[in-house]
C-alpha cells in the first residue's frame, strides 16, 4: 500500500497536478524578448534581450544573462523595499502584433548551463485585453 501511494504522489505527472499553482495552460516556446526595468523609484532602464522559454495567459519565464540592468537589481530596488516592474516585448510566430506586458518576477533561478545563466519567472500584471487574447488563441492553436 505504502509503495503505491509513494509512486502515485511521486509520479511526475501526479505531482505536477497536486502541486502546479498556474491558473492558465502553458506551452514551451523560445523566442527573442526584449525587457526592461521599471523602478519604483522611477528609474527605466535599457532594452535587455533574453529568449523566452515558456508562455501563458498569466504570464512566462525566460533566459537571461543578467540579474542587473545599470546597477539596478531586476527584481528589487536598490533599498529592497519595493519590487521592481519588468516591461517585456515580444512577437509570437505568425501573429503580426507585437506585444508588450508589464509584470513581477515571481522567482529566478540560476542555471547550470553556459548559454544563458539565469531563468526568470513573471507574473502579468494586468494584461491588456487585446494582448491577452492574442496569446490565449495563439496558445489554443499552438502545435508543439
Amino acid at each position: 500500500m505504502k509503495k503505491q501511494l509513494f509512486k502515485f504522489l511521486f509520479n511526475q505527472e501526479t505531482f505536477k497536478k497536486l502541486f502546479n499553482r498556474r491558473k492558465s495552460p502553458r506551452i514551451t516556446i523560445a523566442v527573442s524578448m526584449f525587457f526592461r526595468v521599471l523602478s519604483a523609484s522611477g528609474k527605466e532602464s535599457p532594452s535587455i534581450r533574453a529568449t523566452t522559454s515558456d508562455l501563458s495567459c498569466g504570464g512566462l519565464s525566460f533566459l537571461t544573462k543578467t540579474l542587473r540592468v545599470e546597477g539596478e537589481h531586476v527584481w528589487f530596488n536598490s533599498s529592497l523595499s519595493h519590487k521592481n516592474i519588468l516591461e517585456i516585448k515580444f512577437n509570437l510566430p505568425e501573429v503580426e502584433t507585437p506585444l508588450t506586458l508589464k509584470g513581477e518576477i515571481c522567482f529566478f533561478d540560476r542555471l547550470d548551463d553556459y548559454d544563458r545563466n539565469f531563468k526568470i519567472g513573471v507574473h502579468f500584471i494586468e494584461p491588456p485585453e487585446k494582448e491577452l487574447k492574442i496569446i490565449k488563441d495563439f496558445i489554443a492553436n499552438y502545435k508543439k
